[in-house]
Parts: structure tokens; sequence; C-alpha cells
């Protein structure tokens, strides 16, 4: 039995500063406002999640483009991102999709999760277990600010 969740929203990514200017971080907020949850993510995630989210134009389809034509060709929606588990810093998440009347978990890196999700204008759905971690009301919650 799956735990609860929580849908997020991605509001905004900040610039890497320091001793290692090229990470970034984003920042998925809870729908009800008291969980932020920082993701780390290197440059070339940010620059897709950009291109992603600003709807830039490009000279040839991106990789999101091509999967989101094969989903749509095969009879598949997708449902959601579903971010289940943070193990050692990293999170993990499935893509939800629906194909003939079942749900699918297809695993992807949160990053292109996250590009998929905008792209398709599906939720961000956090596992319960996750969201309590980066609540504002905990305490350590501030080391990642």
């Amino acid at each position: 039995m799956e735990s609860p969740v929580q849908e997020f929203v991605l509001k905004t990514i900040v610039n890497g500063i320091g001793p290692v200017p090229d990470k970034y971080t984003a920042y998925l907020f809870s729908k009800n406002g008291n969980v932020v949850i920082p993701i780390k993510l290197d440059l070339l995630a940010v620059e897709n999640l950009l291109i992603t989210q600003q709807n830039i134009p490009q000279a040839r389809p991106t990789l999101y483009d091509t999967f989101e034509r094969c989903l749509k060709i095969s009879g598949s929606k997708i449902c959601c991102l579903y971010i289940y588990l943070m193990y050692e810093g990293i999170f993990y998440a499935y893509l939800r999709i629906f194909q003939n009347g079942k749900t699918l978990d297809v695993d992807i890196k949160l990053s292109d999760g996250l590009c998929m999700a905008i792209k398709s204008k599906v939720p961000i759905m956090v596992d319960e277990s996750i969201a309590s971690q980066f609540s504002l009301q905990n305490a350590s919650i501030h080391k990642y600010f």
C-alpha cells in the first residue's frame, strides 16, 4: 500500500555559491506552503528545466518531446511524477503512466522527471515520509538553506 503524498510545484532555481559555482538548487514548494524541498542539480539539468519551463523553441525535438510523442502514439498518458524515496541525499522518482487501464511506474532520474512533469503539465507528488523531513517546522531543514 502506498504512503500518503503531497503535491508540490517547482518555483525557483538558485545559482550555486562558493567553491562549486556550477551547482544549483531547485526548490519544490508544497501546495499547502509548509514544506520546501531543496534539490541539488548540475548545469545541464538546470538548462533542460529552464528550456522546458520557459517553453523555449528548439531547432530539433528534445528527448522530452520524443518521449511524450511515443507515449501519445502508444495510447499512454503521464499521470504524475512521484518522488518516493530519498537515500543518501539522492531523490528517487517514478513517472506514473496510465496505459490501457493500468498504472505503470517508470523509474526516472529526478531532473528528467521534473522536465517531463512540467512539459506534460502533471502534478509533482512527494511521499509524505520525504515531505515530513523538509517541513518548515522541522529544525533540521535549516541545514539546507
